[in-house]
């Protein structure tokens, strides 16, 4: 047995050896790079080098702060904006310990799950068949797949090194029920869940299917011990999840958009031609153009198997196992000593049951994983199936349905050798010179599939190390607990909304990305407070500090950072066009509320003056607004306006959703009350007045009503009033009437100027509905159909030369009602003069009214244009 023993450990580590080497030349070049490169993006790589470096700095000294980042200040848990990657920053401290290089620690963390994740399945398929060939066959196919290379941006989906070991040992628990085997399932389990929230809907799917299967076909061979203990310790398991899950409840809890739309699937859902796609750099499909089609890495639908999986996925349907008089199943002849112990310990009886089970269980994996990876849709119809999951919860935070192809590759990885172990049993032994026909088939099996899987001169980008570090960076790293912003902002493209739940539209994604994701990099060396940030999500904090950023130096963004506390902005000079440079460096210099603090050359390191010098709650004016009529029973919209007369700005950095109290009284003495929830203004500039909305459930019965509005926290106690009549019924702008309005602008009418480009501007109007339908300041409809906007055109020479814009309305808007309506506007890009149109729009029915018309004039002292 100790010889026995020996071999298996031999073969074990010769297996490793050639993952290692496999992994070495499909990455070729990252194996000498892995400490000063990314592969194809800057983007994301960065982020998780972050991230990891961020929970090993955390995890160990201050563990309550894991999701407390550096990074989008001033908003709290970012890292929930993304995967935490807390299992693979334990994997990767080690190597960060001893280098201190993030990069290092995060290209490790790519290599170790190539090479895991191939050694596992392996091991798993090894186990499952007893065949040396299945098993290394399943290992190359699940360890190189043309997906998990399209995914190397993405470490937590990419990293799967966890996933078989957790199914391995699952089977040799059901098989045996040996405690450490449950133990060692748990702990691959709960790791690689740790590793992402992806994956822990894959493997609970998985495990779920595959004991299911157990269950429903060898009942007698698990019965309720065994099931008991694993439920016992899957639940354990979700226990030690809850701590790591609870911050991302708390986001959830502040932002209403912080689940994925079901609709937004549709972007990133599979479909059937995707199982042609391939990676330019497979050095066999890659080249063929007439079938397959070659993109790029970070592509989320690679879906190519490749030809030698579905073959013996097909022999796997028409090859029977063969049985020895009914009673067993017969044991392959090449199967080593120590198999032969595993499997005649199960009880022949139990052979044939359990082997059907593992068949089916994962073909219940692989169908399922196929339908989810469609998404909403699957083949131009509705999938019931994934609408129901997206339903429960289950699948809210997923944007990627083609991401279940990883359950589907491990599904086809156990199936696929499977069958070649069904193939090679068929087989006879025949020696023709001695040659074992066995062997060479699986060599020449394993050899195409290497093929059809090679991939070669991976695009590897560098990455500052290092002496390379800028000495701003090194700079910063001495100065105490500050806040600083890196500047100028990435240029944004048309938002069309600027007063409401802002949009995030850089005009070029890939270099906004790699730009934030430089910063937050170099932010490890620092660990200060930054502005900047870049993830899965961005609160809306992040997209007003970012869009205020446009106009910076003005006076209105440099009044922002003054709120927020910063104490220094770094100017990049290489990130300006060098036609702008003199313009910026005047504005720079030539500010009152910034000083030069340092010059490093392509850096200026600029302080805030005055910073931390705001306007208190009790400074703000505020004033209800609601519709003068509401429909009985319904709900409707209202909102606060906000108005900050002091010579200071006003900043609240507190995401959390606000409650209030409103309170119906009608002349009988009868009231009723109910609870809203609303957002505090982030931002009100010295002298700016705005509105911030909120929803009512719905209106008593008809009648006439004082309604009180009362709320109390940081805006300070408030009681506010105002009247309101409910009717029976009352047309609305989702099916309208007669629309018509009337527009006065306060101010100058004739001329707007603009000093800074791309800043917003603050400008004021009375709106008075003269027709027979309310406006609706908001509807449920995703379209926004029956909408009612202030609308915006800028033309020049009678043609529309920058986004047509669109300013909400305070409240909802009766018949006959009058109100006021603050706009928030972003100026052109290009300077020059413009002829503005403003009137009122219905989304979904188009513009109606009286249209103001007035020009602005954009100074060219500054020119839009980057790099």
């Amino acid at each position: 047995m100790k010889g026995t023993g020996m071999t298996r450990r031999k073969e074990h580590l010769a297996i490793l050896i050639v993952c290692l080497l496999i992994t070495g030349i499909f990455t070729w070049p990252l194996l000498i790079h892995l400490h000063n490169g990314v592969v194809a993006d800057y983007g994301d790589p960065l982020l998780n080098s972050w991230i990891i470096t961020h929970d090993i700095r955390t995890i160990f000294s201050s563990p309550g702060n894991l999701f407390q980042g550096n990074i989008m200040y001033p908003s709290r848990d970012v890292i929930t904006y993304s995967e935490h990657l807390a299992s693979l920053a334990l994997v990767a401290a080690p190597i960060y310990w001893i280098s201190g290089n993030p990069i290092l620690g995060y290209n490790f963390l790519l290599f170790f799950g190539f090479v895991f994740s191939a050694f596992g399945a392996y091991l798993l398929v090894r186990h499952l068949t007893k065949s040396l060939w299945s098993g290394l066959v399943g290992g190359i196919f699940f360890g190189f797949v043309a997906y998990k290379f399209s995914q190397m941006t993405h470490l937590q989906i990419c990293f799967s090194a966890f996933f078989p070991f957790t199914l391995l040992y699952l089977h040799k628990f059901l098989e045996g029920g040996h405690k450490r085997h449950l133990a060692l399932f748990g702990v691959f389990y709960l790791a690689q869940s740790l590793a992402s929230w992806h994956y822990l809907i894959y493997i609970s799917m998985s495990v779920l299917l595959v004991v299911l299967a157990h269950l429903v076909m060898s009942w007698k061979l698990v019965g309720w011990d065994k099931l008991i203990k694993l439920a016992l310790v899957v639940l354990a398991c979700l226990l030690l999840l809850l701590p790591f899950a609870r911050p991302y409840a708390r986001t959830h809890g502040r932002f209403s958009d912080f689940e994925r739309p079901l609709e937004e699937t549709l972007l990133y859902n599979a479909r059937l031609g995707d199982f042609r796609n391939v990676l330019p750099e497979n050095v066999v499909y890659g080249k063929i153009g007439f079938f397959f089609n070659p993109t790029y890495i970070g592509y989320e639908r690679v879906l190519c198997t490749g030809i030698v999986i579905p073959f013996l996925l097909i022999s796997l349907v028409f090859l029977r196992k063969r049985r020895v008089n009914g009673s067993g199943a017969e044991l392959p002849e090449n199967i080593q000593a120590e198999d032969k112990e595993s499997v005649e310990a199960e009880g022949k009886t139990s052979a044939i049951p359990m082997d059907r089970a593992k068949i089916w269980g994962y073909l219940l994996v692989l169908f399922f994983s196929f339908i989810l990876m469609f998404g909403k849709r699957i083949l131009g119809m509705e999938n019931i199936f994934y609408d129901a999951l997206y339903h429960l919860g289950l699948l809210k935070f997923i944007r990627v349905p083609t991401r279940f192809y990883i359950p589907f590759s491990m599904a086809l990885t156990v199936l696929g050798g499977t069958g070649l172990a069904r193939f090679l049993e068929k087989i006879e032994k025949v020696r023709t010179g001695g040659r074992d026909w066995k062997t060479v088939i699986g060599i020449t099996f394993t050899f195409i599939l290497l093929l059809e899987m090679f991939t070669f001169n991976l695009p590897v980008l560098p990455v500052p190390v290092g002496d390379e570090i800028p000495e701003v960076y090194r700079w910063l790293n001495r100065q105490g607990e500050v806040k600083v912003i890196e500047l100028p902002a990435f240029p944004l493209g048309p938002v069309i909304a600027y007063d409401r739940d802002l949009a995030f539209n850089p005009i070029v994604p890939e270099d906004y990305a790699r730009r934030e994701g430089y910063i937050i990099y170099m932010s490890t060396y620092h660990w200060k407070k930054v502005l900047n940030g870049y993830s899965g999500y961005f609160p809306f904090t992040y997209r007003r500090m970012i869009t205020e950023m446009q106009g910076f130096p003005s006076a209105r963004s440099v009044n922002l950072l003054r709120g927020l506390d910063v104490d220094y902005v770094i100017w990049h000079w290489e990130w300006v066009a060098p036609q702008d440079k003199e313009s910026f460096r005047r504005q720079l210099l030539g500010s009152p509320s910034l000083s030069l603090f340092e010059d490093f050359g392509e850096q200026w390191v600029l302080g805030v003056r005055d910073k931390g010098e705001v306007a208190s709650a009790e400074e703000l004016e505020m004033e209800l607004f609601t519709p003068q009529l509401v429909p009985e029973g319904v709900g409707f919209n209202f909102g606060i306006m906000v108005n900050n007369h002091s010579d200071k700005p006003y900043v609240c950095v507190d995401e959390d959703y606000q409650e209030a109290i409103i309170t119906w009284s009608n002349k009988y003495g009868e009231t009723w009350e109910e609870r809203v929830s609303f957002h505090a203004p982030f931002f009100v500039d010295a002298g700016e007045t705005c509105s911030f909305p909120l929803a009512a459930g719905s209106a008593p019965p008809a009648g006439d009503y004082l309604v009180s509005l009362e709320f109390e926290g940081f805006l300070g106690e408030r009681h506010l009033q105002n009247a309101i009549t409910v009717v029976e019924e009352l047309r609305d702008s989702s099916d309208p009437g007669k629309l018509d309005a009337s527009l006065m602008m306060r101010g100058r009418e004739k001329e707007l100027v603009v000093r800074q480009h791309d800043g917003l501007y603050p400008f004021y109007l009375a709106v008075t509905n003269l027709g027979d339908t309310q406006w609706k300041a908001k509807t449920d409809d995703l379209t926004r159909k029956g909408q009612v906007r202030l609308a915006i055109r800028f033309e020049q020479d009678n043609q529309v030369t920058w986004e047509e814009q669109r300013c909400s309305l305070p409240c909802d808007v009766s018949p006959g009602q009058t109100v006021f309506l603050p706009a928030l506007i972003r100026a052109p890009a290009v300077g020059g003069r413009y002829h503005l149109f403003i009137g009122m729009t219905d989304e979904g029915f188009g513009w109606f009214g009286q249209v103001v018309e007035t020009e602005m004039i954009v100074l060219e002292d500054l020119v839009g244009s980057y790099p």
